[in-house]
């Protein structure tokens, strides 16, 4: 079962992660991503997913946006 981590917990994570990037722009996604998840006790893919996720929420990536994911998942239980 997945670990369920505190909402301000991610947003720190992804605030701190955002900050690292653009201080340190050489540094490669998931080399950030071990570097910051080490500190906060999440493991580094964790955190590259919220990462991406968030780039999509944004407008920045396409793809299905966390509302969009939230709405199919309640239709297929509801078709269920």
């Amino acid at each position: 079962m997945p670990t369920k981590y505190p909402a301000e917990l991610k947003t720190r994570a992804l605030r701190l992660l955002t900050d690292h990037l653009e201080n340190n722009p050489n540094t490669g996604i998931y080399t950030a991503c071990r570097n910051i998840g080490e500190r906060l006790g999440i493991g580094p893919e964790t955190l590259r997913k919220w990462h991406k996720q968030a780039a999509i929420d944004q407008g920045e990536t396409p793809g299905p946006t966390s509302d969009m994911a939230a709405e199919n998942r309640r239709l297929r239980k509801e078709i269920a």
